[in-house]
C-alpha cells in the first residue's frame, strides 16, 4: 500500500469584515498643576494624586482638576499623541503633558 502525505495545510485568511479592530479606551483625570502654566497631569481614573511620584508632586503644586477623558487609539488632542498617553497610563499611572515648546516660565525667587 503506498504512503499517504498528509493532506496539505491551508491558511485560513479572514476576510476584512471579520477583522475587528480591540479598542482599548482608559478612563483618566486631567490635572491642572498651580505652579506652572500650560502643565497638566493625565491620571488614570483608579489612582488618586498621591500615587503621583513626590518630586512631581512638589513640583506641580495644588492640582486641580480641570476634566475627565475616556482615552482611545482614535482619539485626538490637542497637543500629545493619544498612543503616548494611554501607554504611560498603563504603565505608570499618570503623563505629564509640557506646555507647548517645553517653555517653562522660571521662578527666580526661593520660598513656596
Amino acid at each position: 500500500m503506498p504512503e499517504r502525505s498528509p493532506p496539505a495545510r491551508q491558511t485560513i485568511r479572514p476576510s476584512n469584515q471579520q477583522i475587528r479592530k480591540v479598542a482599548i479606551t482608559i478612563k483618566c483625570k486631567v490635572l491642572r498643576c498651580s505652579k506652572q502654566d500650560e502643565i497638566y497631569i493625565y491620571l488614570r481614573d483608579d489612582l488618586k494624586p498621591e500615587s503621583i511620584p513626590s518630586a512631581l508632586l512638589n513640583r506641580a503644586g495644588n492640582l486641580l482638576e480641570v476634566m475627565q477623558l475616556e482615552l482611545s487609539a482614535d482619539r485626538k488632542l490637542a497637543r500629545v499623541d493619544v498612543k503616548q498617553v494611554i501607554t504611560q497610563l498603563e504603565r505608570d499611572g499618570y503623563y505629564l503633558q509640557m506646555p507647548p515648546n517645553g517653555l517653562l516660565s522660571a521662578k527666580l525667587y526661593a520660598g513656596d
